[in-house]
């Protein structure tokens, strides 16, 4: 979408996209320009009043940034770290902005006295953490029930579902053989890990788990193990449980119940997680034992092994992958400073 209205004001609307150069198509012009691409997650929108200032004097720089995720966004930082002749405030720091939230600030800026003009491209950077989550359902029949819908050819008719968030940070699964699965076999998972968006993605070790559900007896996968942090130092892991007003940690091991979490709500040990009303601990939990590393936008695919279990004919659960990773985007402004 590109539109040009001739303005003494010049609004920049950035969607966040990472800029490797600084070149032609990406040096804002007078008039209004329009970039809706980079980042899934955030929008933000930078205004420059006026777009023409001479030295000495003062701009008026206002932001706009909305979250377009279903997720919080955290730890988000604005910098701008060429202001080139300009001097102000330059660094924003918000801890949380809530899904479908928006959020406005504005900074004044001055002007060094110059001897000529000079076109400025201002250039910032934005950094901030978010988490999504993919669901895959996992249908496995009874080896009498998968041949009976074999021959009556109603194998199609199963039931599966799949849910994936728009994000920069794109899971995919797939499997060896197609679904449904027939009980007490071996059959192999695939996740690829790919940035769709325009930035640098970051996935620390921890960052990513997998939720095993109760028709799966066993599951290896490679660069993931059992948890070997803490139970809340990772906020999508920490979970509330209302019946005792304490928060959980998914997982077999490793629990610190001298931990608080970002909540202040206290850590709780599996016995209690178990017996607490309501809470369904049918679920296996592995977690990512080492950081991705992103070459070409893509990261390492990760191979699970996993085995069936059904104790009815038709048994459908599902997997659950969660998470967490930092993103930062490069964007810049233009504005001609007269002398």
């Amino acid at each position: 979408m590109k539109k040009t209205i001739f303005s003494p004001i010049l609004i920049v609307l950035i969607s966040l996209c990472a800029i490797p150069n600084f070149q032609s198509e990406n040096v804002l012009q007078a008039g209004i320009s329009i970039i809706d691409i980079g980042s899934p997650d955030i929008f933000l929108k930078i205004e420059a009043v006026p777009q023409e200032v001479r030295s000495g004097r003062s701009v008026l720089m206002t932001f706009e940034m909305r979250n377009k995720n279903s997720f919080d966004l955290r730890n988000i930082n604005v910098i701008a770290y060429d202001m080139c002749v300009f001097e102000g405030e330059g660094t924003k720091e918000i801890e949380t902005l809530k899904a479908n939230s928006t959020t406005t600030w504005m900074w004044k800026w001055d002007s060094n006295e110059l001897d000529m003009d000079r076109e400025c491209v201002i250039k910032f950077r934005t950094e901030y953490t978010a988490s999504n989550s993919v669901f895959q359902d996992i249908a496995v029949l009874s080896e009498s029930e998968y041949q009976q819908r074999e021959l009556d050819g109603t194998l199609q008719n199963v039931p599966i579902q799949f849910s994936f968030p728009s994000s920069p940070l794109q899971l995919s699964i797939r499997f060896s053989d197609s679904q449904p699965f027939i009980d007490n076999e071996e059959y192999n998972m695939f996740i690829e890990y790919n940035d769709v968006g325009e930035g640098i993605i970051e996935v620390e070790k921890g960052s990513i788990g997998i939720f095993i559900p109760s028709n799966i007896k066993s599951m290896a996968c490679n660069n993931y193990g059992s948890s070997t942090f803490g139970c809340c130092e990772f906020v999508p892991w920490c979970m509330m449980v209302p019946s005792i007003d304490k928060c959980s940690y998914i997982a077999a091991s490793d629990w610190y119940p001298d931990r608080v979490c970002h909540s202040a709500l206290l850590c709780i040990t599996p016995e209690e997680y178990r017996t607490a009303e309501g809470v369904d601990f049918e679920e296996n939990f592995i977690a990512l034992n080492k950081g991705l590393t992103f070459i070409n936008k893509r990261g390492p695919p990760t191979t699970c092994t996993f085995t069936t279990s059904s104790t009815k004919p038709i048994n459908i659960k599902t997997v659950r992958i969660d998470a967490e990773y930092t993103y930062k985007l490069d964007n810049l402004l233009n504005i001609r400073v007269k002398r």
